[in-house]
This record gives C-alpha cells, structure tokens and sequence, in this order.
C-alpha cells in the first residue's frame, strides 16, 4: 500500500512539473522578444480586462491575447498611412515543446512593404529558429496556378514573396502570395517592365488560387502543402 501511495505521489509530481515547465502564448511571446525586434517593439500589458500595448505612432492600443487557442495578434494601423499586423501562435510539438509561428506583415502608403515569417522550438538552452525544417521546402509560385503555365523565365520566382496567415482556431494555416504580384502588375501597367514578364502576372492574376493550405503535421513536426483554395468572390 505504502508503495502504491508513493508511486501516485511521484506521478502527481512529474504531472505537475510538466504543467508548469509548458509555456503559455504570453510567456513565449516575452522570452520570443529578445530574438525578434517585431515582437521586442510591441510590448503587451494589462488594463482592467483588456491586453494593450503602444502602436509605432505612439499611442495606446488594444491587442488580442487568446490563451486558450494560444493567439496573439497586433494590428498597428499607425497614423493611417499604413499597417503592420503581427500573428504568434503556439503548436504544441510530439515531444511537449512549444513551437511558435511568427508573422509580420507591413504595407505603408499603399504600398506593399515586407512579409516575414518565423518559426521557434524551445529547446533546453533556449530557443531554436526551425523555420526550414517547419515549412515545405518545394513551395513556389506553381502552387497557387490554377492551370499549368509554360515558359516561364527561370528568374522569375527569386522575385516573387511569400505571407503566411496564421490559425486562431485549429491548426491549418494559410499560405499567400505576397502583394509583390500586385506591385508587379502595377510596374506592367506603368510599362517599367518587360512584355513577357508581365503576360505571366496577369495569367498569375487570372488563374491563381486565393491561398494554398498549410496542414500542421504534428507527427514530424512540420507544415504540409495542402490543396489550393480559390476566391470565392
């Protein structure tokens, strides 16, 4: 009896250190801060009910701080000229890690300024930036056609970006075409590039899926392509 008794005590033990050592959103995101300056800048705190931090333009704003579905999100629209959104989302990995996807996303004045994203494992000593390891590694523009498009020029694709919209409920996230291809079709309507460069935007433009699904693999720890989704507009 009395080992019985010991044993359940040394599992009730082992249970609650492993509660305690997982990570929450927030606690991620804070240690997060000291490897991404995105998150660095914004910093959260409490006001009564309701998570804040302080948009670019210095201001006081609200964020969403999800602890059940392990979901942040900023969306700093500044003065009005333009936005930066910020998504960290917690994956609990096969081993009881925690890996966090990062994305920011910027457009200023219309324009379209930069997409990045970023994935971090919790490791003994730290955390690990597993972005390659996390995402496929035979994504590209194909992914998103509709229908097969021939000759295409070779360089083409080191131009093209990608953006990542990350999962509040659920683990499948969306993979986008950056609004690169729409800045590509402006340069073709201003006629800053070539004739056959801008024929293959515009059969990007008219035959392309809206997003290509990101299936969250938690067996190996990884993202796979899913199938393409169109507009539904």
């Amino acid at each position: 009896m009395k080992i019985n008794r010991l044993f359940l005590m040394l599992v009730a033990l082992f249970v609650c250190q492993t509660l305690v050592a997982q990570r929450n959103v927030l606690d991620a995101y804070k240690e997060l801060q000291k490897y991404d300056k995105n998150l660095d800048y914004y910093k959260l705190f409490k006001k009564g009910n309701d998570w804040k931090t302080t948009s670019n333009a210095d201001y006081e704003m609200s964020a969403t701080v999800d602890f059940k579905n392990g979901y942040i999100e900023i969306d700093d629209d500044g003065t009005g000229g333009g936005t930066v959104n910020v998504q960290v989302v917690l994956f609990r990995t096969i081993d009881k890690r925690e890996l966090i996807g990062v994305t920011t996303h910027r457009i200023f004045d219309g324009d379209f300024a930069g997409a990045t994203y970023d994935f971090w494992k919790s490791t003994d000593s730290g955390w690990k930036n597993v972005t390659k390891e996390v995402l496929p590694t035979n994504f590209n523009y194909t992914n998103f056609c509709t229908q097969k498009i021939a000759n295409v020029d070779a360089g083409f694709e080191k131009d093209i970006n990608y953006r990542i919209l990350l999962p509040q409920h659920g683990t499948t996230a969306k993979l986008y075409l950056s609004d690169a291809l729409m800045m590509k079709q402006s340069d073709c309507e201003r006629n800053n590039i070539d004739k056959s460069e801008c024929e293959l935007v515009e059969l990007l433009q008219n035959n392309s899926y809206e997003y290509v699904e990101l299936i969250w693999d938690k067996d190996n720890t990884r993202f796979k392509l899913g199938k393409g989704i169109e507009n539904k507009q």
